[in-house]
């Protein structure tokens, strides 16, 4: 038997080892960079949140923020709305989503 995806991972969309190293020994990072997928890719099945600044800053300051028609129960992918992924929030009972997992980037 061969394992031919997982979820939304593709065989057919893989890198092998050598092809990588091959890459990073030729000084070609901007090649390898072009090998990785979003960090929420494996993530696609939970609602995605676009989120305006001002919602994302007290978002990754750990508040809870309220975002007009989002879902109303469960965990939500959420992003900018420049696309910069956050991390995972949660919907609480008074319809606010809070923070659960954030991702730190460089800003």
């Amino acid at each position: 038997m061969r394992r031919t995806h997982v979820g939304s991972f593709l065989l057919s969309e893989a890198f092998s080892l050598e092809a990588l190293e091959s890459l990073q020994r030729a000084d070609s990072f901007a090649a390898l960079d072009g090998c990785l997928r979003p960090i929420d890719a494996a993530l696609g099945h939970i609602p995605l949140l676009k989120l305006p600044e001002s919602s994302g800053f007290y978002l990754r300051q750990g508040q809870a923020v309220l975002v007009p028609n989002a879902p109303c129960d469960g965990m939500v992918r959420v992003a900018l709305e420049t696309g910069e992924f956050l991390g995972l929030g949660e919907v609480l009972d008074d319809g606010r989503i809070a923070p659960r997992r954030l991702v730190v980037s460089e800003r």
